[in-house]
């Protein structure tokens, strides 16, 4: 009776630890999601009160080694200039130590080059990287920093600020990105990247989207697993 006792326990304990695991890994995103969405939309604000940052800065406009405007060096820049007052980091990442983020197989990895890396205090990386032709700002979140290869929309999430000056839209708010406007379908497809909606480097910027349409909570139905 014993041993059947201990088989019934351990067959139930291989049922509900995954589970458990799962929903303890959803709280963690879930939460570091919010504290990081709450932390970078104040700093944004302040930055815009105290500098009317209605601006990419003329000292870079010149810039020779970007790629459509997108720079390393801009990015440390901007960020360690305007950003940092604001946000507290407790590390800081070189330019040659970039997070290698890669799709739901851990194939298709990529390391993006304009992003300059930061920790934050909660143990998350935000990777930081402003477009200085037309003032736009992308944000990574790596909820996971310590692994060698990061998943998207598992590890690392991405946030955006569609502004661009070029248009007189001169926008700083971390809001709702425009491309979460398309079908659900369409949003969970790009998430997992079948390499026909979207860039390797924008897949976190599409699972984001499915979380804060949800009420930033992942969804039941959320394409990657945990």
């Amino acid at each position: 009776e014993v041993l059947i006792t201990l088989g019934i326990i351990g067959v139930v304990a291989a049922l509900t630890i995954p589970t458990l695991v799962s929903k303890y890994q959803k709280l963690v995103i879930e939460n570091k999601l919010k504290v990081a969405y709450s932390t970078i939309s104040n700093a944004l604000q302040i930055v815009n009160y105290q500098n009317d940052f209605a601006f990419a800065p003329n000292e870079l406009s010149n810039n020779t080694g970007s790629i459509n405007g997108w720079d390393f060096s801009v990015s440390e820049l901007v960020f360690n200039e305007y950003f940092r007052p604001n946000i507290k980091v407790i590390k800081e990442y070189s330019e040659i130590d970039r997070f290698e983020v890669c799709n739901i197989n851990r194939e298709n990895c990529y390391k993006n080059p304009s992003y300059k890396c930061y920790i934050l205090p909660n143990n998350t990386g935000l990777c930081f990287a402003m477009n200085y032709q037309t003032g736009k700002i992308a944000i990574q979140i790596v909820v996971s920093p310590q692994k060698e290869k990061l998943i998207a929309g598992k590890d690392v999430f991405g946030f955006s600020v569609d502004r661009n000056i070029t248009q007189n839209n001169y926008n700083m708010n971390i809001a709702k990105n425009s491309i979460c406007n398309n079908t659900e379908e369409y949003i969970k497809n790009a998430c997992i990247n079948s390499n026909v909606f979207t860039d390797d480097s924008d897949r976190e910027f599409w699972c984001t989207c499915l979380i804060f349409n949800n009420g930033w909570q992942i969804p039941k139905d959320y394409p990657i697993k945990f």
